[in-house]
């Protein structure tokens, strides 16, 4: 007899409910918060409208819902190393660098073409996106020191190990033990998407991080990529605020400049079309978890990502 399948449970539906319990208790605080602290929203006293609330629910409701995974997982004996697999060499991390570049470059081209799209639609949702900073000054939040601590810790460290852990980790084995891999790489590639701003840079993103960590069966990899994703994003606004600090783009300015973005597209489509296609068989090979756990090519992501 076949050993139980550990990621047989919990239903992902189940994870949803945690998130919007954690959700329902924080607001609840808040609420407390307002009637007991005399707390109030308006111009005046803003604190429960202030920017410096994102990042702490999302630390709350991702941090929140990967601890209640966790938990279910050790419960059902799911051993977290096999999860995250072996640390790959160096030269395999300078080859999937190569690869995370071109899917950098394909996210910028993919935003500027579909942000213009829609700017045609919705023009001042573009604006106001178009507006948005990663970093905060005097001003823009009561506390702009913890808002930047917090958001960079968020960015570089929390994001990229719990939305990894949850998508390319949970997800996969999931829905790929309920369904098959293919099917599992699209669709945590596809909610990854719509969880972000960038809907077909980041759904890109989330396929080719999928396959490389099926191919490298190590989720070490895809989370160092990720971080350093985000850590660049962060320093190119940085360089651009510095460079220019009262410089803002237009949105007839944004628009004229749609051609950069298609051309970055057309640069990058056919490497990681190349890759996806030349990779895609894995989805139908063992999930990460399994070969991982039986001990089976360990020594597979050390071979160059073809």
């Amino acid at each position: 007899m076949s050993s139980p399948n550990p990621f047989s449970k919990p239903q992902i539906r189940w994870l949803l409910g945690v998130l919007v319990l954690i959700w329902l208790v924080t607001t609840m605080l808040l609420a407390v918060l307002i009637a007991v602290g005399g707390v109030v929203i308006s111009a005046e006293n803003p604190v429960l409208e202030d920017p410096i609330l994102i990042p702490v629910v999302y630390l709350l409701l991702f941090g929140g819902g990967s601890l209640w995974l966790l938990g279910n997982y050790r419960q059902r004996g799911v051993d977290v190393r096999s999860l995250l697999g072996p640390i790959p060499a160096p030269a395999v991390w300078g080859v999937a660098l190569a690869l995370w570049f071109t899917v950098f470059i394909f996210s910028l081209g993919a935003f500027q073409v579909s942000y213009v799209l829609l700017s045609l639609l919705v023009p001042s949702y573009v604006e106001a996106t178009l507006g948005q900073s990663i970093f905060l000054g005097q001003g823009e939040t009561i506390l702009p020191g913890l808002y930047n601590t917090l958001m960079l810790g968020l960015l570089v460290i929390a994001a990229p190990v719990l939305e990894e852990f949850l998508f390319r980790g949970a997800l996969i084995h999931r829905w790929g033990s309920r369904w098959n891999g293919a099917a599992a790489v699209i669709l945590s590639s596809l909610i990854f998407g719509l969880l972000h701003a960038n809907l077909l840079g980041l759904t890109c993103f989330g396929l080719v991080m999928a396959l490389l960590y099926l191919q490298t069966r190590s989720l070490w990899l895809v989370i160092g990529i990720h971080a350093i994703n985000n850590a660049i994003a962060a320093i190119l606004e940085r360089i651009t605020a510095w460079m220019a600090p009262e410089a803002t783009l237009t949105l007839a300015e944004f628009q004229q400049g749609w051609w950069v973005g298609l051309l970055l597209m057309v640069v990058a489509t056919p490497v990681l079309a190349q890759f996806i296609r030349r990779q895609w068989h894995l989805t139908a090979q063992p999930l990460p978890y399994f070969v991982n756990q039986d001990g089976e090519n360990q020594d597979g992501n050390q071979e160059a990502l073809r």
